[in-house]
């Protein structure tokens, strides 16, 4: 599974020490190009704009994004829930009634509450699909539209 966190400098004050900070704790948490390449998934297309031995810097352009929120103490009490809601979507549970394809990453969010947690995990359109995506017949499931946005990839 691979994590993804945005992060934008420019509207931050932050020293320069907290920024190596940032950089050094988000680094650790990704993987996604490998494991696009290993597995045969599409990914979505990026340019690289810093590239060393230990991280990517990325630009991405505007992605779509479908995700649902759910509460547990572990991210195994409500993954499989979350996940089967969406691939319903993706399933054609959906204003349209077409069945969609997901590109890689999956990424999920975890925001730690007192006894529980609240995981929000996300599915990525495609491009093609991404124009005007079909709405959820689920409530529950919001449709992003994320800005472009810049990652550090490890």
């Amino acid at each position: 599974m691979t994590t993804v966190l945005r992060i934008s400098f420019s509207q931050c004050q932050a020293s320069d020490e907290m920024k190596s900070l940032v950089i050094v704790a988000v680094v650790a948490l990704f993987a996604v190009a490998e494991s696009c390449e290993r597995h045969g998934a599409q990914c979505p297309v990026y340019t690289v704009v810093q590239s060393n031995k230990d991280y990517e810097v990325r630009e991405y352009p505007s992605l779509v994004w479908v995700s649902i929120s759910g509460n547990g103490k572990s991210k195994s009490d409500v993954s499989r829930k979350l996940i089967k809601q969406l691939y319903s979507y993706l399933g054609g549970a959906n204003d349209r009634g077409v069945t969609l394809d997901m590109m890689v990453p999956v990424r999920t969010k975890k925001v730690a509450n007192e006894g529980y947690n609240t995981y929000t995990m996300a599915v990525l359109l495609k491009p093609e699909d991404s124009e005007n995506p079909p709405k959820p017949e689920n409530a529950l499931l919001s449709v992003t539209r994320e800005p472009p946005t810049t990652y550090i990839v490890k």
